[in-house]
C-alpha cells in the first residue's frame, strides 16, 4: 500500500510540476489541489519541498508527458489506440490482446470508482497477458493452437513448418506424463524437434534431395536461393571427396565458398559490363538501383579504362555511389524545376512521398522557391512534402468527419485496419461518436470507432460461421488464414462437429484449427493424385509444390512416376518437389538451348529464366533473334542465360531509345509511349501529347527526355482531366470522359436512362447546388453500379438471369457453358433466403472446380 500511495504521490507531483512550469508565465501563483488529500500547495510550497522532483521532471520533455497523459486518459476511456500503450508508458503490452486490456482495465475502473494510474493499467496488462499465456499453453497441449500460441506462451525458436512435429511430440509426451506439460516441457518437446528436423533436413542436402527451405532448417547462414545450383555440386564433391556425409558446419563451408564463387563471377561480369541487374547484389555492391545500370556501366568501364584492369568491389561501389549521387542531383533538379516524374522523389532522396500529393508537392515546393529566389535542397524539399502529406491527412479526416469520404481517405488520414466493406459501419459509427461528442473527431477518436466496428464485424461473423451460414468471404473477415474456397463444405463439416463435441461455439483459433486440418487433409488428397498421375494443375499447389509450371506438368509425371517406380512407394512432399525442382532445371536448359539455335518459341524465354523479353522486340534486322545469334558468333559457343539476358536488355533499351526517339520527332504511333515507358498515355489526347512535346522541345532547343516527355503526358492528362469532370457536370460527356477524368469501374451501358450515371449525377448536383467533385462522381457512379449489381443478383436467386447478370452483379470466373450447373446449385442453396454475392461466387466455383476435375 505504501508503494502504490508512494508511486501516486510521484507521479502526481510530476503532472503538477509541468502543469506549473506551463503557467507560470500566465499566474505566478497557482493553488493546485494535491491527489492525495484537501491539502493546497503553492507554487513556492512545491518548489521549497519537492526539490529533487523537480529536477528529475526538468530532463523530461513538456511534449512527452502530456501525450503520456493523454494516452493514459484514452485508455482509460476505452478509446485508445494500441500505440497509446507505448505512448503512455505502459510495458510488454501485446496488440492482440488489446480488446483482453480493455475488458479487464473497465473492470478495474468500475471496481476502484476511478481512473486507473500507470501503475494499475500496468497490472491489468500483465494480468491479462498471464491469462493468455496460460490459455495458450492449455491450447498447446490440447493440440487446438493455432501457431502464434506458442510465441503467447512463451515458447521460443518455434518454428511454423514444423508445427505438426511439435503436436506429435507434445502429445506423446503428455500421454507419458499422464498431465498437461508446463511451459518447459514444451519448450524441450519444440527443441527436440527442431534438432530432429534439422537433422533431416542435413540428411536431405548430403543426399542433395533437398529443397531451399532445407538450408535454414538445417541451420545453414547465408544461403541464397539462386546459388542452389552451385551449393548441391560443391556439396556432392566435397562428400565424395570425404567418402562420408557432410556435417553441418562443412556444408557452411561449401555454402560460403559457392557464394564467394558467385561473387567473383558476378564481379567479372559487371566489370565485363554483361552483367544483369542482380548481379550487383550478389558481388557485394550496396545500394544499386535497377534504373541507373546503363550509368553504372558507363561509369564502371571508363573507370577500369583509368586503371588498366579490373575494378575491386570497392571500386565499383564508388562508381555505383557517384552514379546515385549525380541521378539524385538531376532528380532533385527536375523536382525544383517541376518537370520530375514521381520516381524522381525517391532517387533524389526524399521520403515518405505520396503518389497521389505529386500535384501538391508541385504546388509548394514552387511557392516555396519563389519565396526563396532559388531552387531547394533536399531538406527543404522534404518539408515541403511532409507539410502537403500533413494538409493531406487534415483533408481526409475532414473528408471522414463529414461522411464525404472515398475510402482511401482513411488510408490517407492515418487511420489502420480499415476493410473497405466495412465502411457504411464506420460511417455510421462516426456520425453518432461525433454526434456525442458535439464535434469532429479526431484520428485516434475515428482510429476507435474503426477499431470498434471492425471487431463487431468480426464478432457477427465469427457468430455465422460457428452457425454454418456464413458466405465464403466471411473466413478472411473473421481473421481466419488459409481457407480455400473449394474446401468451405469441408469446412462447415469440421466446425459443426467440433462444435458438438466441445458443446459451445468455436473460438477464432479453434475455427482456424479446423481450417488447418481440413487443408493438411486437402493437401493430403492432392498429394496422393500427384502420386497417381491423377492431378489437375492445381494440385500441385495444393499439395504444397512451389515453382510448377503448367507447360511441364507432363515432365512432372514422367519423373514422378519413375521415381515412385524406383522407391517402390508414393512420394513425399519433399520429394515430388526435388521432382519438379529438376523438370525446371532441365526444361531451362532445354529452352536456353533453342534459344541458342534460334529455334525457340517465345515462351521458352520465359521458361529459361529471361525477365523482361517483349514478343514485339524479338524479329527484325535489330530483334533478339538476330542479335542473339550476333552475340554468339562473336563468342564462339551458346551464350549462358546471363548473356541472353544482357542482349535482351539492350535490344529492350534500344527499342525504348528509339521509341522515345520517334515521340520527338512526332512521327510515333501511341504504342511508342509504352515502349518508351511512359506512364499513363491515353491514345484520346495523342494530338494533344504531341502538341505539347513539340512545344517543350521547341522552348528546350532539342530533344526531351523521357522524364520531360512524362511531365508533358501528365500536363495533357491533368488538363483533360479537368475539362472531362466539367461536361460530365454539364451532361454533355462522352463515355471516355470518365475515364479520362478518373473515374474507376464505370460501365458503358450504365451511362443514361432513368437509373443511369448522367441521372444520378445531375439529382446529386441539383441537391449539391454546384458541380460535383471527382469523388462526388465516382460516389454516384458507384451507387448506380451497386443498384445494378444487385438486381443482376435478385434475378440470379430468382432464376430468372441470362449470362451477363454474373458479370454485372460481380461474380468471378462464371463460364457461359456452365449457366446450367450453376442455376442447380444455386436454387438448392437458396432456401429461405436470397445468397449473397460471395455465397453466389462460392457455388460457381464449386460447380467450375467439379466440371475441372471431370
Amino acid at each position: 500500500m505504501f508503494l502504490y500511495h508512494n508511486t501516486k504521490r510521484k507521479l502526481s507531483i510530476l503532472v503538477i510540476n509541468l502543469f506549473v512550469i506551463n503557467v507560470l508565465a500566465v499566474q505566478p501563483v497557482l493553488a493546485l489541489n494535491s491527489s492525495l488529500g484537501n491539502n493546497a500547495y503553492s507554487f513556492q510550497d512545491y518548489a521549497a519541498n519537492n526539490k529533487e522532483i523537480a529536477s528529475v521532471s526538468a530532463k523530461l520533455p513538456i511534449a512527452q508527458v502530456t501525450a503520456a497523459t493523454s494516452a493514459l486518459t484514452a485508455i482509460n476511456g476505452g478509446t485508445e489506440v494500441f500505440a497509446d500503450f507505448t505512448t503512455a508508458g505502459v510495458k510488454k503490452a501485446v496488440a492482440g490482446s488489446k480488446a483482453d486490456y480493455d475488458t479487464a482495465i473497465a473492470a478495474a475502473k468500475a471496481t476502484k470508482g476511478s481512473s486507473l494510474t500507470l501503475a494499475e493499467v500496468q497490472t491489468q496488462v500483465e494480468a491479462a497477458n498471464a491469462a493468455a499465456t496460460a490459455s495458450a499453453l492449455i491450447a498447446i497441449n490440447g493440440g487446438t493452437e493455432v501457431f502464434a500460441d506458442f510465441t503467447t506462451a512463451g515458447v521460443t525458436k518455434a518454428v511454423a513448418g514444423n508445427k505438426a512435429d511439435y503436436d506429435t511430440a507434445i502429445a506423446a509426451a503428455g500421454e507419458t506424463k499422464g498431465s498437461s506439460l508446463t511451459l518447459e516441457e514444451v519448450q524441450t518437446q519444440v527443441e527436440a524437434a527442431n534438432a530432429e528436423a534439422a537433422d533431416s533436413a542435413l540428411t536431405a542436402i548430403n543426399g542433395g534431395t533437398e529443397v531451399f527451405a532445407d538450408f535454414t532448417t538445417a541451420g545453414v547462414k547465408k544461403a541464397v536461393a539462386l546459388n542452389k545450383t552451385s551449393y548441391d555440386t560443391a556439396i556432392a564433391a566435397a562428400k565424395a571427396t570425404k567418402g562420408a556425409s557432410l556435417t553441418l558446419a562443412e556444408v557452411q563451408t561449401q555454402v560460403e565458398a559457392a557464394n564467394a564463387a558467385a561473387a567473383a563471377s558476378a564481379l567479372t561480369a559487371i566489370n565485363g559490363g554483361t552483367e544483369v541487374a542482380a548481379d550487383f547484389a550478389t558481388a557485394g555492391v550496396k545500394g544499386a538501383v535497377a534504373g541507373n545500370k546503363v550509368g553504372y556501366d558507363t561509369a564502371i568501364a571508363a573507370a577500369k579504362a583509368t586503371k588498366g584492369s579490373d575494378l575491386i568491389l570497392a571500386e565499383v561501389q564508388t562508381q555505383v555511389e557517384s552514379v546515385n549521387a549525380a541521378a539524385a542531383a538531376s532528380a532533385l533538379i527536375a523536382i525544383n524545376g517541376g518537370t520530375e516524374v514521381i520516381a524522381d522523389f525517391t532517387t533524389a532522396g526524399v521520403t515518405k512521398v505520396v503518389a497521389g500529393n505529386k500535384a501538391s508537392y508541385d504546388t509548394a515546393i514552387a511557392a516555396a522557391k519563389a519565396i526563396k529566389g532559388s531552387n531547394l535542397t533536399l531538406t527543404e524539399v522534404q518539408t515541403q512534402v511532409e507539410a502537403a502529406n500533413a494538409a493531406a491527412i487534415v483533408s481526409a479526416l475532414t473528408a471522414i468527419n463529414s461522411g464525404t469520404e472515398v475510402f482511401a481517405d482513411f488510408s490517407t488520414a492515418g487511420v489502420k485496419g480499415a476493410v473497405a466493406g466495412n465502411k457504411a459501419g464506420y460511417d455510421t459509427a462516426i456520425a453518432a461518436a461525433k454526434a456525442t461528442k458535439g464535434s469532429d473527431l479526431t484520428l485516434a477518436e475515428v482510429q476507435a470507432q474503426v477499431e470498434s466496428a471492425n471487431i463487431a464485424t468480426l464478432a457477427s461473423t465469427l457468430a455465422t460461421i460457428n452457425g454454418g451460414a456464413e458466405a465464403f468471404a466471411d473466413f478472411a473477415v473473421a481473421g481466419v488464414k488459409g481457407a480455400v474456397v473449394k474446401y468451405k463444405a469441408g469446412y462447415d463439416t469440421a466446425i459443426a462437429t467440433a462444435e458438438e463435441t466441445k458443446g459451445s461455439s468455436l473460438t477464432l483459433e479453434e475455427v482456424q484449427t479446423q481450417v488447418e486440418a481440413v487443408n493438411a487433409a486437402g493437401a493430403a488428397s492432392a498429394l496422393t493424385a500427384i502420386n497417381r498421375g491423377t492431378e489437375v494443375f492445381a494440385d500441385f499447389a495444393t499439395a504444397g509444390v512451389t515453382n510448377a509450371v503448367i507447360g511441364n506438368k507432363a515432365g512432372y509425371n514422367i519423373a514422378i512416376a519413375a521415381v515412385k517406380w524406383t522407391k517402390a512407394t508414393g512420394l513425399t512432399l519433399e520429394e515430388v518437389q526435388t521432382q519438379v525442382d529438376e523438370v525446371n532445371v532441365a526444361a531451362a536448359a532445354s529452352a536456353l538451348t533453342a534459344i541458342n539455335g534460334g529455334t525457340e518459341a517465345f515462351e521458352d524465354f520465359t521458361i529459361a529464366g529471361v525477365k523482361g523479353a517483349v514478343v514485339k522486340n524479338r524479329s527484325g534486322f535489330s530483334g533478339y533473334d538476330a542479335v542473339l545469334a550476333a552475340a554468339k558468333k562473336k563468342k564462339g559457343s551458346s551464350l549462358t542465360l546471363a548473356e541472353v539476358q544482357t542482349q535482351i536488355e539492350a535490344v529492350n533499351a534500344g527499342a525504348t531509345t528509339d521509341a522515345l526517339t520517334t515521340i520527338n520527332r512526332r512521327t510515333d504511333v501511341f504504342a511508342d509511349f509504352a515502349v518508351a515507358g511512359v506512364k499513363g498515355a491515353v491514345v484520346r489526347n495523342k494530338a494533344n501529347y504531341d502538341k505539347a512535346i513539340a512545344t517543350a522541345k521547341g522552348i528546350k532547343g532539342c530533344d526531351l527526355t523521357l522524364a520531360e516527355v512524362q511531365t508533358q503526358i501528365e500536363a495533357v492528362n491533368t488538363e483533360a482531366a479537368v475539362t472531362a469532370l466539367s461536361v460530365i457536370n454539364r451532361g454533355s460527356e462522352a463515355f471516355a470522359d470518365f475515364s479520362l477524368a478518373g473515374v474507376k469501374n464505370a460501365v458503358i451501358g450504365r451511362k443514361t436512362g432513368y437509373a443511369g450515371y448522367d441521372t444520378a449525377i445531375a439529382s446529386a448536383i441539383k441537391i449539391k447546388g454546384s458541380g460535383l467533385t471527382l469523388a462526388e462522381v465516382q460516389t454516384q457512379v458507384e451507387g448506380v453500379n451497386a443498384v445494378i449489381a444487385t438486381n443482376a443478383l435478385t434475378a440470379i436467386n430468382r432464376g430468372t438471369e441470362v449470362f451477363a447478370d454474373f458479370a454485372l452483379a460481380g461474380v468471378n470466373g462464371a463460364v457461359v457453358q456452365n449457366k446450367i450447373a450453376y442455376d442447380i446449385a444455386i436454387a438448392k442453396k437458396t432456401t429461405g433466403s436470397d445468397l449473397s454475392l460471395a455465397e453466389v461466387q462460392e457455388q460457381v466455383a464449386v460447380v467450375n472446380a467439379a466440371v475441372a476435375r471431370h
